[in-house]
């Protein structure tokens, strides 16, 4: 499993004294603890650009570690959700893994076109991908149809607190249906 997740600088703002890049990253944290030792994770984080905040490896003994990767991601710059999400594809294609699932988070607007191409790499591949809309500045519209081309779920919450629900819940579904 690869997580995309927007760094972006709007991801700061919050309710409760609590921004959504916390709960983001407190999503992360969660879908990680889903998963088994024998699985494999990556995390890349996007705003104008990428990088890998954990490269994809074997989830075994490492989770506190990786934890503490994902903590150390900040908000900061715009939203380009294209070039990371190629970059997830473009490694997860070597993982030796029979299920490659990548979840999508972001709260903002991006690229429009251009999307074709990576949607029909992983379908032909079988990675499926799933998306979360975080509050109504997200496009919603191109998530939800992403997840559709990609073969995953759409999740769309006004209540960022939501968030590692919904990470953990798509953590456990995209391993339910590969079993």
């Amino acid at each position: 499993m690869i997580m995309v997740i927007d760094q972006s600088g709007s991801m700061s703002d919050g309710r409760y004294g609590i921004s959504k890049m916390e709960m983001a990253k407190e999503a992360a944290i969660r879908g990680l603890e889903s998963l088994t030792d024998d699985d494999y994770i990556g995390v890349v984080a996007f705003d104008n650009n990428f990088s890998w905040v954990v490269e994809v490896t074997k989830v075994e003994g490492q989770k506190q570690q990786i934890a503490d990767k994902i903590s150390s991601i900040g908000p900061m710059g715009g939203t380009s959700i294209l070039p990371a999400l190629n970059e997830a594809n473009k490694v997860i294609q070597n993982v030796n893994s029979k299920l490659k699932h990548i979840i999508l988070l972001t709260d903002g607007q991006a690229e429009q076109n251009g999307y074709t191409s990576v949607i029909n790499s992983m379908r032909n591949t079988g990675v499926t991908l799933s998306t979360v809309a975080v509050g109504s500045g997200a496009d919603s519209a191109l998530l939800e149809d992403l997840a559709e081309q990609g073969n995953g779920r759409y999740y769309f919450s006004n209540e960022f607190s939501d968030l590692p629900e919904i990470f953990a819940k798509e953590t456990f579904l995209a391993g339910k249906e590969y079993i």
